[in-house]
């Protein structure tokens, strides 16, 4: 995804407004085996939670890292229906997700795919550590509770 294909958001759209939890799904995490030059993957089961308040503040737990951004993009290059990607959430730099997580901080972004139904969202999780934006797993979450504000 091009950045140029982007446009940042000053409102989040009135769909995602609300408190949102994924079930627990599997994420990879990696990192570069600096004597080898090779990347090596850890994995583990992790949940996420998000919170999408006006106008646009994000908050949320991803694992065990949290994250606060007002940071969200709409994908604006191909159709939703082409890219699979409505929204890009930049998380920032994120700690360790789990336990035996070998990165201290990664920075992370959540791509949202278009929303079929209004209580149910689909993301992936992506990793911005090196030149690319590395797939670390998909999510699946459900609404939990609207906010008036």
């Amino acid at each position: 995804m091009l950045q140029s294909c982007e446009t940042q958001l000053k409102y989040l759209p009135d769909t995602l407004i609300g408190s949102w939890k994924s079930e627990r799904a599997l994420v990879n995490v990696r990192d570069r085996d600096t004597l080898h030059s090779k990347f090596r993957f850890t994995s583990d089961s992790i949940y996420i939670q998000l919170d999408f308040k006006l106008p646009k503040t994000i908050t949320g737990l991803i694992g065990l890292g949290s994250f606060k951004t007002e940071t969200i993009f709409q994908n604006q290059g191909l159709p939703h229906r082409v890219s699979g990607i409505s929204y890009i959430v930049s998380c920032g730099n994120v700690t360790k997700l789990f336990a035996n997580d070998p990165l201290n901080a990664k920075f992370i972004e959540l791509w949202l795919m278009p929303q079929t139904h209004p209580d149910t969202l689909h993301a992936e999780l992506r990793c911005k550590q090196y030149w690319d934006a590395f797939p670390m797993g998909s999510f699946t979450f459900i609404k939990k509770s609207n906010y008036v504000h």
